[in-house]
């Protein structure tokens, strides 16, 4: 059985043995930093996972990082507003090291979340509310 593993300064040195356990693992980090920025949690926690899974295969970004990426989504699309700058010290709180949720990697082209398919994975978490996009991608979108 092969142990997939990824580790870092600063974090615990994370290993699981099948995928289940590695979405598991990531679903546990998405409570944990939920619980810390929103009041209604488990709803926020619950879309950020459904939002890192169906996601996580081509969105240009560190599993890790994707989880503070749906956080922040799942968060600000149901109306509880949180900021990049919380989620970056809620990082270091739990991981003891800075993430700062939707960037882009370095060379690797738009942002996952305003590509077509990242768009398309979101509207259909969304109901197809283009609306609902619009107001927590905006500040991102170029008409």
């Amino acid at each position: 059985m092969a142990t997939l593993s990824i580790g870092g300064v600063g974090i615990e040195h994370f290993q699981w043995d099948s995928t289940a356990e590695f979405d598991i693992e990531h679903y546990r980090l998405i409570e944990s930093i939920a619980h810390l920025v929103v009041e209604d949690d488990a709803a926020i926690a619950s879309l950020a996972q459904d939002i890192w899974s169906a996601v996580r295969l081509f969105a240009s970004r560190s599993p890790i990082s994707l989880c503070f990426d749906a956080v922040y989504i799942a968060a600000n699309v149901t109306g509880n507003k949180i900021s990049i700058p919380f989620l970056t010290y809620i990082s270091e709180v739990i991981l003891q090291r800075r993430i700062k949720a939707m960037q882009s990697n370095k060379g690797s082209g738009p942002r996952w979340f305003i590509t077509k398919r990242g768009k398309a994975a979101l509207l259909e978490l969304f109901n197809g509310d283009e609306g609902l996009y619009r107001d927590c991608m905006g500040e991102w979108l170029v008409d």
